[in-house]
């Protein structure tokens, strides 16, 4: 079974650094307008000089302190205790989170000043630098700051992991090919249990089925592509190491060990556990921008349609997981027992389809 906690302390842990580095431009930034302003600009003027390189191991180790914690906030407190709270409050919440750290920032800041015997403040306490004048335009600045770097991490979440860069790049403002997995992942029943709860409970159930299948998301290295009704769209890119392009498996026989962990809190809310079918299929697809007043990124192609239709195929053939030929051709089957369904022809397609049903093979379940 592959380590998520390992896998979750790689991503957490990139993030971290990126918001240390982040913030350590910030702080420099900050510190160069400040004696290297628009008067030195226009006129060559310069303020009150500061000794720069004792104020770069300030700003280093401030950027450290604010990119980890921050960071470990976001992704261990805030993504749990915060996820079901408008975005809105919970921005605001994280913004009295980030008033604590940068006072905490202000410290480090007077110690290190104090450290250094640096030309920057007239002699007060620690109170009075952090409650006067000298500090409040730094205070203001980082508060800003953090607030910029919230709404920046909200919008991703919104659009999806990677999609923010994507769109501020433009890099599809033109229709491109790419090489792409694709797993269409549906509920099963979901119309009769519509009928027999009703659509608040049953849109309950399906937030709740959708939050743990997202926790799954970033260990397996996928991408949600959309959630439509009860279905889930999750996308990687096709690789030429067919252990990695197995992650797509790997992440469908995760889920379904992660839903039966949690098979009372599911008995105890709805007395049903989730039970789901999957379509598996790679191909090149063209992706590109569409809309104009709400963009989103769009994939098309044969491989979209195959997959849907191998989706719904799951229920005549009995079978919980179908991948097509190419998948199958671009993946690694070492540790799974692999089945041939035979072939299928889909509506609106000439040529035959041959699916697989692969499932763990009992005798050799070491990193499956």
């Amino acid at each position: 079974m592959v380590k998520i906690e390992r896998i979750n302390f790689r991503y957490h842990l990139g993030n971290a650094l990126f918001i240390s580095f982040a913030w350590t431009i910030s702080l420099s930034l900050m510190v160069l307008n400040r004696n290297y302003g628009i008067d030195y600009i226009l006129f060559g003027k310069t303020a009150r000089l500061i000794q720069i390189s004792s104020m770069l191991w300030i700003i280093t180790f401030t950027g450290i302190f604010l990119g980890i914690t921050s960071s470990l906030f976001e992704f261990y407190f805030s993504g749990k205790k915060l996820g079901k709270l408008s975005h809105g409050v919970a921005i605001l919440i994280k913004a009295m989170v980030y008033i604590l750290l940068l006072l905490a920032v202000g410290v480090i800041v007077y110690k290190g000043i104090d450290y250094f015997n640096i030309e920057f403040i007239y002699e007060s306490t620690l109170g009075d630098f952090l409650f006067s004048f000298k500090f409040l335009p730094m205070f203001l600045y980082l508060l800003f700051t953090s607030l910029f770097i919230n709404v920046l991490i909200h919008v991703e979440r919104i659009l999806g992991r990677g999609n923010l860069v994507r769109f501020i790049t433009g890099k599809y403002l033109k229709p491109i090919e790419v090489d792409r997995i694709f797993m269409f992942l549906d509920v099963n029943d979901s119309t009769k249990l519509a009928e027999e709860w009703g659509h608040l409970k049953m849109s309950a159930f399906l937030q709740d089925f959708f939050t743990d299948l997202s926790e799954l998301i970033i260990p397996y290295q996928g991408e949600i592509y959309q959630f439509v009704g009860d279905e889930a769209v999750i996308s990687w890119p096709l690789k030429k190491d067919k252990a990695k392009n197995t992650l797509c498996i790997r992440l469908y026989y995760t889920f379904r060990e992660q839903l039966n962990k949690k098979r009372s809190c599911y008995i105890g809310r709805y007395r049903q556990i989730p039970e789901f079918k999957a379509g598996i299929n790679c191909g090149t697809v063209v992706i590109s921008e569409v809309g104009k007043y709400k963009v989103e990124l769009a994939y098309h192609g044969d491989v979209m349609n195959t997959t849907a239709r191998m989706a719904s195929q799951c229920r005549i053939l009995e079978k919980p997981l179908l991948i097509s030929e190419s998948m199958y051709r671009n993946m690694e089957c070492d540790h799974y027992k692999v089945e041939s369904i035979g072939e299928a022809q889909f509506r609106g397609k000439e040529i035959y389809t041959n699916l697989y049903y692969i499932y763990p093979d009992p005798n050799n379940q070491e990193n499956v």
